[in-house]
């Protein structure tokens, strides 16, 4: 029933031709807003409205973007994987990320939401990985003393070059056991994909895992290359 009917602020609606407009990636970047500023009911009579994202000529197939969702979201409502989108993610669930060693959780998630990163999860793409997860796992190694003083954009750069190598192998540590999370190595979904999968279901859910896998792989790879930076930055703060 989801993918079948219009949500606006908190309503649901079922709009008969309107749920069968087929879906395309947007040019623009869509938001949690987009999908409502583009479907509307007016007040006046209740009649539903979809404001068209693009212009068309007569014959032209109308399509949408289904506003800010992952691959993730699409598969589970919807049914289907884009082969383009650029809002897909790694969400990640903030409460993962503390294990045994980290005390006083509250209070740390008390800090993110202080530097705006509020909610349960954070939504991690490859172009805004390090802004988005290092201000997390730098709160993460903070003092009890340190909480309450450290502000937005003390966690947008590294505390020292010590604490920041500390930061990102745990951030590494964390992202390598969210791969050992998955059943299959990525090599060998790849290799299923290649072959011939009667079961389009299992086929889509293997798209998605590949793809999260892949992110992660990325993930793992770039922080090797910036802990040999901070290493670096170490040993000349050493030698001084």
């Amino acid at each position: 029933m989801d993918s079948r009917v219009w949500t606006l602020r908190g309503v649901r609606y079922g709009v008969p031709f309107a749920e069968m407009i087929n879906y395309e990636d947007s040019e623009h970047t869509p938001d949690s807003n987009s999908f409502a500023s583009t479907h509307l009911i007016r007040e006046s009579d209740g009649a539903a409205m979809v404001l068209a994202e693009q212009a068309y000529k007569e014959g032209d197939q109308i399509t949408e973007s289904y506003g800010a969702l992952t691959n993730g979201q699409l598969l589970l409502w919807f049914g289907f994987i884009p082969s383009q989108n650029q809002m897909d993610c790694l969400e990640i669930q903030l409460p993962d990320l503390f294990n045994n060693q980290v005390t006083q959780v509250d209070e740390r998630l008390r800090v993110l939401a202080k530097n705006g990163i509020r909610g349960s999860s954070v939504c991690v793409k490859d172009s805004d990985l390090l802004a988005k997860l290092l201000p997390v796992f730098r709160a993460l190694d903070l003092s009890t003393s340190e909480m309450e003083s450290t502000t937005a954009s003390q966690l947008q750069k590294p505390f020292s070059p010590k604490r920041e190598s500390r930061v990102v192998s745990r951030m590494r540590e964390f992202l390598s056991g969210l791969l050992q999370k998955y059943s299959t190595a990525v090599e060998r979904d790849e290799r299923s994909l290649k072959g011939q999968i009667a079961n389009e279901n299992r086929k889509l859910a293997i798209r998605l895992r590949v793809g999260e896998k892949r992110f992660i792989k990325r993930a793992i790879s770039l922080l090797d290359s910036m802990k040999n930076r901070v290493k670096k930055a170490e040993a000349i703060k050493e030698d001084l």
